[in-house]
């Protein structure tokens, strides 16, 4: 977690801001809840979704690009507190699974430019998607071509996020490695993808984006959404500036 001092010498900032940008102060904590789900897919396929191309832009991870839903968390609700649960197939020790996607939600966390915050609360037996007021990330086999499935709720007529579950997709295998495994999704890059839309970024599939965390494929191999770039960056200051 940051710094309580942070928080306070930033409060006013933060609340201007918020009314700036029309988030409302306090949550309504009523009203009709919706599940919607993000599908992080891999390279080899494009399922339904169409990707574009451009080809005066080449891509790194500088391009500022990003997209935004309009659901948020209230500020009232941060820190958002998540669960682990680090049972999986694939012989990760469950130490080093909770610690690498913790390090993923403290890869946004960290950002300078937001005072976004989440919390670990500890390990749990919870699978989702469950809604059931409590964050969880967990690996299961999923009927799906989706490398990892994000599941969040919101209130429809605030458009306050209420609760999320990330699910890691065990028909692939997954491993934590500090340069890649070429055979397997790593699990701390796409992690990272994943928690992007616990704050209600999109993806995005034009190639010049693909070098920016919120890039909506994955391959074996990959590890360059460990780290944000640009439009991520923009995006996590767009829904929660500092400033």
């Amino acid at each position: 977690m940051k710094k309580f001092v942070i928080n306070v010498v930033c409060t006013i900032f933060i609340f201007v801001s918020l009314f700036a940008f029309s988030i409302p102060a306090q949550s309504k904590g009523s009203g009709e809840v919706e599940m919607k789900a993000a599908y992080l897919l891999p390279k080899s396929s494009h399922g339904n979704v169409k990707v574009s191309s451009d080809s005066k832009r080449v891509a790194n991870d500088q391009n500022a690009t990003y997209k935004y839903n309009g659901i948020h968390w209230n500020r009232t609700k941060i820190p958002v507190s998540y669960y682990i649960n680090p049972q999986n197939s694939y012989s990760i020790d469950q130490i080093i699974a909770n610690g690498t996607i913790s390090t993923a939600f403290d890869t946004w966390e960290n950002d300078p430019g937001s005072y976004m915050d989440y919390n670990y609360s500890g390990s749990t037996s919870l699978k989702g998607p469950i809604y059931d007021q409590k964050n969880t990330v967990s690996f299961q086999s999923l009927n799906s071509s989706a490398v990892a499935v994000t599941y969040y709720w919101y209130y429809k007529n605030t458009r306050e996020l209420v609760e999320f579950d990330i699910v890691f997709n065990e028909k692939y295998p997954w491993s934590v490695t500090d340069s890649g495994n070429s055979y397997s999704f790593d699990l701390q890059n796409v992690a990272t993808h994943e928690i992007g839309h616990t704050l209600s970024l999109a993806d995005l599939y034009n190639t010049s984006t693909s070098e920016l965390t919120m890039y909506g494929y994955a391959s074996f191999g990959e590890i360059k959404k460990r780290d944000l770039g640009l439009g991520d960056r923009l995006g996590i200051k767009r829904i929660y500036p500092l400033f």
